[in-house]
């Protein structure tokens, strides 16, 4: 796999993950504040704030993870590194998150709110390394 190649299949990956990322942040959120977390657990429809955000968080997410350094050369990365540039790429998409929300959100309870952005950090994180992992493992057993 050339160089250009895999850039592009670790952006659309790393694209794809944010957007899985933000949809399960959005349900687990209207979850929490509606007090369903898992019983009747019903789908709800995002307001029109949220397909706003749909579309920004990605976009942030991806300014993160090429201020990383991470696409500049894909094909000499290691797994410690790999691991690395995605967590530090998730604090820094959870802390410009979090002072976004902080500003624009209505805190109901300051500890729901901490647990709930805990749990974007987290799905950022492993959604992300799931996915980069997989095309890390792809690359590696073929070369």
């Amino acid at each position: 796999m050339n160089k250009k190649k895999l850039q592009i299949t670790y952006i659309f990956f790393d694209y794809l993950a944010a957007i899985v990322t933000w949809i399960l942040f959005i349900l687990l959120k209207q979850a929490v504040n509606h007090g369903l977390l898992f019983d009747n657990l019903v789908l709800y429809i995002p307001k029109f704030s949220y397909f706003k955000t749909f579309l920004l968080f990605p976009l942030l997410c991806m300014f993160f993870y090429y201020m990383s350094g991470f696409y500049l050369s894909p094909e000499r990365t290691s797994y410690p590194k790999l691991i690395f540039t995605t967590f530090i790429s998730s604090i820094f998409v959870f802390l410009s998150i979090f002072i976004v929300l902080s500003f624009d959100d209505v805190v109901v309870l300051y500890r729901s709110y901490y647990y709930s952005l805990l749990c974007l950090f987290i799905l950022s994180f492993f959604v992300t390394l799931v996915s980069r992992s997989v095309i890390f493992e792809v690359v590696k057993r073929n070369f």
